[in-house]
């Protein structure tokens, strides 16, 4: 009698469907990846797939009915999880070592685009030679034009002379960025480019004779349908042919191995367990409520403010603007952040989880079930609201743990989201708050740990598995991180009476690190694997991040750069007081903390890691000296400033009315900090709120009204051109810097008095150009100038 454990073996109708479905993703996979060729669909290439699925289904039934009997021996369990394990690995596989930029187009459903080349010679002795045209599938013979007028061909090119109008049409697949390259020579003319009907003037003239390429600067996006249905297909492909030796290694691996880890993980996960009275027990805090209140009022409306067109949003906020970009992106490059505008250098943990979780919204988006980009822009604003709060409601929760005084714990909250330094990362797009977030969990962890006489490991598990995150956030969390490390090992010592010096040179401690670099490793490569596959890449955007974070091109010195630095934190109260009263405080932590050796040393690590922080940025940064640098130390400064006046208080054995009034003394002082905090941040969020009375704005307005489609314009970046404009746009700090002499824009806007650090050769480069050229000054935008091309 036949085992019906599995489908395999049932009867022999559903093993022919079971080997049709089996061999039609390898059939598909063979057909894109290998059969078709590159720019047209063959019959007898697709009847040869059709060939190659009939001869796989044919052998997979085959098999099938001949490993029956062992296939019927394998126990479910072992089944599924091969089947996982050859889906995890062929995913990882087709992602990250193929990608979706490398997979092939799918031909039967790419849109078709139109190429004109019109003649536009202004004398009859001038000429046009076309010598090469690429559609960026592969190059394209020319013969595939269709001659209008006056072109004529040759053996290898097309050329039209005089002024009689002609054209050279092309209707089929063109891709990315398609390129023509055209001869040069004294003689040549001009010629109107139309990509999909929008317009580009190439003059063709030259002293000497060479060859002009032309690339459409447009790129031409494919639907996401188009290539990724293909890159499944590969992977399940993948998937089926790993099956059979997987299912060897799973068989000879050790079960109870197996069982062993399977019930670590459960282990783990059981210790974050949350139950429904949790919950309610947690939200049943009047301060909790209250901060989730005032957060929600000061910042969630910010998450529908400057969410309309994504040029408009990287002019009005710089940063914000390019790690929107920077996602968008990562869907189009499949996750490879080497590649991105601002993902290359740092964000990695908050770039993660934003393409993770906005998966479904870019799918609709693309699908065009959501018309325009607005969704997707709240939801990555939403998204970023959802971090800064849950980053205060954690600080709050290492505030009461630490000083053990809930209001104190409350007004600390309360500071981290007033201080000008930390309330704009609350609502403008950076990495900080994410980093802030997991260090904050972190150091909840460190607490459990240490609460429970480091005795269970699950919580050091989690506190570097956060740790990693904060680090992977930005590098200067790296800062913040060794510290809570180095505190691991002094509870674990502290606890289980060791010796520091010999835990670190012992097998234990050996073993331990390398298992937590290991881990560390693992995680890194999931959230940016391309800094593994890719690592040359990687290093360079690195290096190049350090040397311009040092300062390199700044004209500033070292030593006016420390001065700048002292100044702010001179400005800056918490972080003033907390450095000089250093010594009295280090001095009384030593002296009157022998009887709590863990707080004792939670503190001294504290302030010093804050003082060396400030010390590390003050030094090595000279090319923007700017507070929110502070953002990632700050709350830590906030927390020593409390818990040093607390302590003493606590510490003073005196009368119940002195105690009051010492507390008293203490909230009035935070309170009056609290209130300035309070009374810089709510101002410059208010002024977003009034974006549209911005010299960036009203200039995105001027060019949707008055500049003319098919203008080519030169800009900085006080300026946006609207997308739905049809505009050839050329950033003067990105591209224009090197090649504004062959752009020639019809238009240039930009702010003449612009300087960074006291200068700024760019601006004067553009104030030049438009002087050299003799453009017309036709219009002022407040401090943008618009400048006009003079008529011939």
């Amino acid at each position: 009698m036949i085992n019906k454990k599995h489908v395999f073996t049932r009867v022999s109708w559903k093993n022919l469907i079971i080997s049709s479905l089996l061999s039609t993703p390898i059939s598909v996979a063979a057909y894109f990846w290998f059969i078709q060729p590159t720019n047209f669909i063959s019959k007898r290439y697709i009847a040869a797939a059709i060939l190659l699925w009939i001869v796989l289904a044919v052998g997979i039934f085959c098999l099938l009915r001949h490993f029956k009997h062992k296939i019927d021996s394998i126990g479910q369990r072992i089944f599924y999880i091969t089947i996982l394990l050859c889906l995890i690995i062929a995913s990882l596989i087709g992602i990250f070592a193929v990608g979706i930029e490398n997979t092939p187009y799918n031909l039967f459903f790419l849109p078709k685009h139109s190429l004109v080349i019109e003649n536009a010679n202004e004398n009859e002795n001038e000429v046009i030679e076309l010598i090469y045209f690429d559609s960026g599938l592969e190059d394209e013979s020319l013969s595939k034009f269709i001659i209008d007028g006056n072109w004529e061909r040759t053996e290898n090119s097309l050329t039209a002379q005089g002024t009689q109008k002609g054209s050279l049409v092309f209707e089929g697949w063109l891709v990315e960025n398609p390129a023509l390259s055209f001869q040069e020579h004294p003689n040549g003319g001009q010629v109107n480019i139309y990509w999909d009907g929008q317009l580009e003037q190439v003059r063709l003239s030259s002293y000497e004779s060479n060859k002009r390429h032309v690339t459409n600067t447009n790129t031409i996006e494919i639907p996401i349908f188009n290539q990724l249905p293909i890159l499944i297909a590969g992977i399940l492909s993948i998937t089926i042919f790993l099956f059979p030796l997987m299912l060897e290694l799973v068989k000879i691996a050790n079960v109870q191995s197996k069982e062993s880890i399977s019930r670590e993980i459960v282990s783990h996960f059981r210790l974050l367990s949350i139950k429904k009275k949790d919950v309610l027990s947690y939200l049943s805090s009047p301060y909790r409520i209250i901060l989730i209140i005032i957060f929600t009022i000061l910042f969630l409306p910010h998450v529908f403010v400057v969410v309309k067109d994504i040029n408009f949003v990287t002019a009005y906020e710089v940063d914000p603007g390019s790690v929107i970009r920077s996602i968008i992106r990562l869907y189009d490059i499949t996750y490879n952040m080497n590649e991105t505008s601002h993902a290359r250098y740092y964000g990695w943990t908050y770039f993660s989880i934003n393409f993770f979780l906005l998966i479904p919204v870019y799918a609709l988006t693309a699908l065009k079930i959501i018309p325009t980009d607005y969704y997707f822009f709240v939801s990555i604003r939403f998204i970023f609201f959802l971090i800064g709060l849950t980053s205060v409601l954690a600080f709050f929760e290492v505030a009461k743990r630490t000083l053990k005084h809930n209001f104190l714990s409350f007004i600390a909250a309360m500071l981290y989201i007033a201080s000008p330094i930390t309330f704009r990362f609350f609502y403008f797009i950076h990495p900080e708050t994410t980093g802030l977030l997991f260090l904050f969990l972190s150091i909840l962890c460190l607490i459990r740990f240490n609460e429970g006489k480091a005795e269970d490991y699950r919580w050091y598990t989690f506190g570097l598995f956060s740790l990693v995150l904060s680090t992977l956030s930005k590098h200067v969390f790296l800062i913040t991180a060794l510290p809570v490390l180095f505190l691991y090992v002094y509870f674990y010592c502290h606890h289980h009476k060791k010796s520091i010096f010999r835990f670190l040179i012992s097998k234990q401690f050996a073993m331990v690190l390398l298992a937590s670099i290991g881990f560390s490793i693992l995680i890194f490569f999931i959230i940016n694997p391309y800094a593994f596959i890719k690592p040359e890449r990687f290093l360079t955007n690195q290096r190049n991040l350090f040397f311009s974070h040092a300062g390199a091109g700044s004209p500033l010195t070292r030593l006016e750069a420390i001065k700048a630095w002292i100044n702010i934190i001179k400005s800056l109260p918490i972080i003033y007081l907390t450095i000089i009263s250093l010594p009295f405080t280090i001095l009384g932590a030593v002296i009157f903390g022998r009887d709590q050796e863990t707080g004792k040393m939670l503190y001294i690590v504290n302030i010093l890691t804050s003082v060396l922080f400030i010390t590390i940025m003050s030094i090595t940064s000279r090319f923007i000296i700017y507070n929110a640098y502070f953002a990632p130390i700050y709350p830590f400064f906030i927390l020593n400033l409390i818990s040093v006046p607390l302590y003493v208080i606590r510490k003073w054995n005196a009368r119940r009315p002195i105690k009051l009034l010492s507390q008293l003394a203490l909230i009035c002082f935070l309170f009056v900090v609290l209130v300035g905090d309070f009374s810089d941040s709510i101002p410059m969020g208010y002024a977003r709120f009034m974006y549209q009375d911005s010299v960036i704005y009203k200039a995105y307005k001027y060019i949707e009204e008055n500049i003319p489609n098919g203008s080519k314009v030169s800009y900085d970046a006080y300026v946006a051109i609207p997308s739905e404009k049809e505009i050839t746009a050329c950033l003067f700090w990105d591209k224009c810097a090197e090649d504004i002499e062959e752009f020639q824009p019809d238009f240039v806007l930009f702010y003449e008095e612009y300087t960074f650090n006291g200068e700024y050769p760019a601006t004067e480069r553009l104030n030049n150009y438009v002087n050299d050229h003799h453009y017309v000054l036709i219009d002022t935008i407040e401090t943008v100038s618009v400048w006009k091309k003079p008529s011939d």
